[in-house]
């Protein structure tokens, strides 16, 4: 109870001193500053965030969704004409393999046609290893990307929950920032190391033509496959659980401040309407700023994996044009490399989803608190 009186009155006297003519919190109370430079660090215009804000504040989805676009067109066109020169590049290959085997299977014996294979084979390894590891470095980039926006982020916003809740604050705050830390631990960690050592078997499998190793690369793939899922279904239940629970608690607390506040005679009624354009004004601000996060999340998430998605199609392309005439354990290299490729893309799309959905629960379900 004395808690709840002095709470009272360090909320009638924060209204006092802006109650004439006060229009509740406005955005600038809030500061992204950090937010907008995590942007500017990773090759981001600082004003990309700042637009994305007011069109947000403004309700121009539409603009905020063609901001987004334009972005990933640029960031995303370069890596399109890059695909050409891969392609070539493995063209040659393939089509030096066919030769060197062919002709040496119609004059030779099996010894050169293996050694003619061995020795384009081992080119076209070093070949593909050097395009999955740029790829690597991209899903890398994205990680790094998604914590230093997060970071700078989500402590101005859970400024604004915790002015309305601090049990949901507290627990949704504490819930993010674990949950940033363990994704980027096991992104980094573990599944980045699966996908190399999956395509390391595979690779080495396909270099003999008996598969021994095949098995082990289907439980390699089954691991990614189900530790992925995993991980995103248990932290978005973690949150859907919380959100059950704090924002109930939140809003039973403040139901309680407020009707004991709305008691005081002479000023009740004021304390009613004002609090009601304090609370009004947070909830616009809360989720403004949710909105920003997602949209920026969104854009993060998309242009690596599109990029991804890309190389992955080239290859695929590639494979679908040689099988005709190529090696087949060639060709099952290149398979093996578009399979890592497919994992690695469905990964970064996975961390995107879970990070995105969960500021989605937070700000629809903390728009109950009053």
């Amino acid at each position: 109870m004395k808690k709840i009186i002095l709470f009272m009155i360090l909320f009638l006297f924060s209204m006092g001193k802006n109650v004439q003519g006060s229009e509740g919190f406005v955005m600038e109370d809030f500061d992204l500053t950090e937010s907008f430079q995590s942007l500017q660090e990773h090759d981001y215009q600082k004003e990309l965030g700042k637009e994305i804000l007011q069109e947000l504040q403004e309700g121009n989805i539409k603009e905020v969704f063609l901001l987004v676009g334009t972005w990933i067109k640029e960031k995303t066109i370069g890596e399109l004409l890059s695909l050409r020169k891969i392609i070539l590049n493995f063209m040659v290959l393939v089509l030096i393999s066919a030769l060197f085997t062919n002709f040496s299977n119609a004059f030779s014996k099996n010894g050169v046609s293996d050694t003619a294979f061995y020795i384009c084979y081992l080119s076209g390894i070093s070949m593909m290893i050097s395009l999955f590891d740029m790829v690597v470095q991209l899903g890398i980039g994205f990680m790094e990307f998604v914590v230093a926006f997060m970071s700078a982020t989500i402590p101005t916003y859970f400024v604004a929950v915790s002015l309305l809740g601090q049990a949901s604050a507290t627990g949704f705050y504490h819930f993010m920032l674990i949950s940033i830390g363990m994704v980027n631990y096991l992104f980094l960690k573990v599944f980045v190391p699966l996908i190399k050592v999956y395509l390391t078997v595979g690779l080495i499998n396909n270099i003999s033509k008996e598969k021994l190793l095949s098995k082990f690369c289907e439980f390699l793939r089954y691991i990614m496959k189900k530790g992925s899922k995993f991980l995103v279904g248990g932290i978005i239940g973690i949150n859907l659980l919380q959100s059950l629970l704090l924002p109930n608690i939140d809003a039973t607390k403040n139901s309680m401040v407020m009707k004991m506040a709305q008691s005081i005679p002479g000023i009740g009624t004021s304390i009613g309407g004002y609090s009601g354009v304090l609370v009004g004004s947070l909830h616009l601000i809360k989720n403004v700023i949710g909105g920003y996060a997602i949209v920026v999340l969104l854009l993060i998430c998309l242009v690596p994996y599109i990029k991804i998605q890309c190389y992955h199609l080239a290859l695929q392309l590639l494979l679908a044009m040689s099988q005709p005439v190529a090696e087949q354990r060639i060709v099952s290299g290149f398979q093996i490399v578009a399979d890592s490729m497919e994992m690695l893309a469905n990964l970064v799309l996975s961390i995107g989803i879970l990070f995105i959905v969960g500021i989605a629960i937070v700000c629809v379900s903390t728009n109950y608190i009053r």
